[in-house]
């Protein structure tokens, strides 16, 4: 017997509302979402090399939706462009909203995120479109790179526009997998989305899927290169110490301009360099050209010192 406090309409809309629901429930693909993550990555530092205002484009998540609900929000609002993926027998859609575009021309053209981000309600000029077109390219490269070691592909951009070519998917009521990707530039922030059909994924599920225990144990010789990249050409703070003495906090209060602190460290006395606090290296202090210079000895042991410490205790 129906409930007589519930229509047949209403049946519908919880019907549509329970397999809405369903459809932004996306299986798993941790190497779909790591080679993603990674395209981010590699765009981001990309783009610093060249933009003024340093970007970060960071990899939200991925989710699983119906074509007409996941990009009729954006449809009039936004530059989206096509990308040929022969390799996977596909195109793609690469959508940025009204704030990625401006955030893109704030970065691309050397703004200082002084001025307002844009007019509301405006068409896109063509510099506009022109300037999103050699983003997205930069974009493009990055997810070609990204996904060489999985699923390889070349990424062809087919020109931006400011509508959407709903014709890449067939029909709107298709599902499809869409990641979402956003982008900050001074205080400006946006959405970028990289929207795949799952006819695609389906014959690359098990490549995009678990990764198997034996892979696992292989490192991506790129992406161990750019760590190591990274961390070498971290800047750190150096600090020489010559001696060290107590000072009661009495005699530190009394000190006067030009007063004289004696040292227990002579010419040859061994300087030691610390970083954080952290000894590393004794050096022998020099001078050269009228500086002071500084001839590393040796590293230091710190369990050694630590025994010497307790000896001479």
């Amino acid at each position: 017997m129906a409930h007589p406090d519930v229509s047949l309409a209403d049946g519908g809309e919880v019907l549509r509302a329970i397999f809405s629901g369903a459809t932004k429930r996306v299986d798993r693909l941790p190497a779909l979402e790591a080679a993603l993550e990674r395209a981010a990555t590699l765009c981001t530092d990309d783009l610093r090399n060249s933009a003024v205002p340093p970007p970060e484009l960071t990899f939200l998540g991925v989710e699983s939706g119906v074509v007409g609900d996941v990009l009729e929000p954006y449809e009039g609002r936004c530059v989206a462009a096509v990308l040929k993926a022969d390799g996977w027998n596909t195109r793609l859609l690469a959508i940025a909203d009204r704030p990625c575009v401006f955030a893109v021309i704030e970065m691309m053209l050397g703004g200082d995120g002084s001025q307002p981000a844009h007019a509301l309600d405006r068409p896109f000029t063509r510099i506009e479109l022109g300037t999103m077109s050699a983003f997205l390219e930069r974009l493009t490269q990055s997810l070609e790179a990204a996904f060489a070691p999985i699923a390889k592909s070349a990424f062809v951009g087919d020109g931006v526009s400011d509508r959407i070519d709903f014709d890449v998917f067939g029909r709107k009521t298709s599902t499809t997998l869409v990641a979402r990707l956003s982008l900050r530039v001074w205080s400006q922030t946006g959405e970028i989305l990289i929207v795949v059909p799952d006819a695609a994924i389906e014959p690359m599920r098990q490549a995009l899927g678990p990764i198997a225990a034996e892979e696992t144990k292989k490192a991506d010789p790129r992406w161990s290169s750019q760590i190591q990249d990274k961390i070498t050409r971290t800047s750190v703070a150096l600090t020489a110490i010559l001696d060290e003495r107590p000072i009661p906090l009495e005699d530190i209060a009394n000190l006067q301009v030009g007063q004289i602190l004696q040292l227990g460290a002579t010419a040859q006395t061994r300087v030691r360099v610390e970083c954080n606090g952290e000894p590393l290296l004794w050096c022998q202090l020099g001078k050269s050209n009228g500086a002071y210079t500084l001839r590393v000895d040796a590293p230091i042991d710190r369990d050694e010192e630590f025994m010497n410490d307790i000896l001479a205790g």
